[in-house]
């Protein structure tokens, strides 16, 4: 596979639009000002979207998930529980 090296206008094109050519104080503030208004961005693998939508998106299948887990770890850790108490 032949591999060509970014031109350095694309480079820094992309370096800009994520605001990566900014100090590193700078775009640590204003992530956390993001993140405390709840704007996580863009995600890379689908930018049709926002961070904030996928999440809300897969929250509840995220729940369901946990509670089926918590519910299982229960009656296991109960079972054993009465197991070691025994002997």
């Amino acid at each position: 596979m032949n591999k060509q090296p970014l031109p350095a206008a694309a480079k820094a094109n992309i370096f800009r639009k994520y605001g990566l050519d900014k100090p590193v104080w700078v775009q640590y503030a204003r992530y956390m000002w993001a993140a405390a208004h709840f704007d996580f961005g863009v995600p890379y693998q689908s930018p049709t979207e926002t961070v904030s939508g996928l999440i809300g998106r897969v929250w509840p299948a995220t729940l369901e998930l946990a509670g089926v887990v918590i519910a299982f770890s229960y009656v296991l850790g109960l079972f054993f529980g009465i197991i070691a108490a025994i002997n």
